[in-house]
């Protein structure tokens, strides 16, 4: 059929003919229009424009996949078992941060500061630099990892020692085979800002943890979140994971509790 010949209401009854695929059907056929009415100059205008005056697009369904508690200690189980290292500690993060899969493997040495316990990441998806904690109970990885890649750009470096790693899809595999726990990098950050719920961590400060914006809120351009806040939030986060993940027979305390412990001996 010429494009000419398409109308909206073809193009609306179409839209409500199929089944599977809508969006990604309309989306092709919204490309070639526009490219009949800005570049052909075939139309006058893009019948599939009735879509959106409409509001007859698919709102997509937003991933809620999280990992649950009572399966976190054998996925941790499973991540600590990993003979990659990179994997290993890359995962890690993901869970102790909340922060995206690219911004964990962007991050380079000279932003890492074991002295304060953070690490700055830049150029986040909100285009602004980050800072980020280091929680005491990941940090002996971190420092474990130095000794083998400290001397290139990247904490997690790629094959070819320049850029950095590629998601590291075979270990992730590798875990889910082992733990039985489907998961995605993303899935973490969902069970990080999870369990700050369950650890009673506010949700404005969750978001702050998140790196998320508040300007849309109605306080939320108010509110500025302090680094020592976020760090003790971050913190209490990471204690509330191993008290999921360690054996309650173990008797085993945080790292944190203990280096406070030693602190008040002293």
């Amino acid at each position: 059929m010429p494009v000419n010949k398409i109308t909206r209401d073809m193009v609306k009854a179409r839209r409500n003919a199929l089944e599977h695929g809508v969006d990604n059907k309309m989306r092709v056929l919204r490309l070639l229009m526009k490219y009949a009415h800005k570049t052909l100059k075939a139309i006058d205008d893009n019948p599939v424009d009735v879509l959106t005056d409409g509001k007859l697009w698919q709102k997509p369904k937003r991933k809620t996949r999280t990992i649950p508690s009572d399966k976190l200690k054998s996925w941790y189980d499973a991540v600590l078992g990993l003979e990659h290292e990179k994997a290993k500690v890359y995962l890690l993060l993901l869970l102790h941060t909340g922060l995206r899969d690219k911004d964990v493997r962007s991050l380079e040495w000279r932003d890492v500061d074991f002295k304060n316990d953070c690490f700055l990441v830049r150029d986040t998806k909100n285009h602004t630099d980050f800072t980020a904690f280091i929680a005491p109970q990941i940090k002996p990885y971190l420092r474990g990892l130095q000794a083998s890649t400290g001397r290139n750009r990247f904490v997690f470096p790629g094959d070819d020692r320049e850029g950095m790693m590629n998601q590291p899809r075979k270990q992730i595999k590798k875990v889910i085979d082992q733990s039985g726990v489907e998961f995605s990098p993303h899935d973490l950050k969902r069970t990080f800002l999870t369990i700050g719920e369950a650890a009673m961590i506010p949700f404005s400060l969750l978001k702050a943890l998140a790196n998320h914006k508040t300007d849309n809120d109605v306080t939320g351009g108010y509110i500025h979140t302090e680094a020592k806040t976020r760090k003790e939030a971050t913190f209490k986060i990471a204690d509330y994971i191993h008290e999921i993940v360690t054996p309650a027979d173990h008797n085993i305390v945080s790292l944190r509790g203990a280096k406070n412990d030693n602190v008040k001996s002293k």
